[in-house]
């Protein structure tokens, strides 16, 4: 089954797999569990992971930013 969720810190390890194996982003293990654990504390932002029976397939990061194109606190 496939399903989408917000991400965990218990995702950490994967999201440092998929990072490495699949963009090819190097950075320790205990360094994404960090950031994962600010990122996941943020209004601004959302993880969300694919799982595929349960397992972590993918993710997403959702953010909030400025445009150039829009005001601030506006829908485009």
């Amino acid at each position: 089954m496939i399903t989408v969720r917000l991400a965990k810190v218990s995702d950490a390890q994967r999201i440092n797999e998929l990072n490495e194996n699949e963009f090819g982003y190097k950075y320790p293990l205990d360094k994404t569990k960090e950031r994962l654990e600010y990122i996941l504390t943020k209004e601004s932002d959302r993880i969300f992971v694919v799982t595929v029976d349960d397992y972590v397939a993918g993710y997403v990061h959702a953010c909030n930013y400025e445009g150039t194109y829009f005001d601030a606190n506006t829908k485009p």
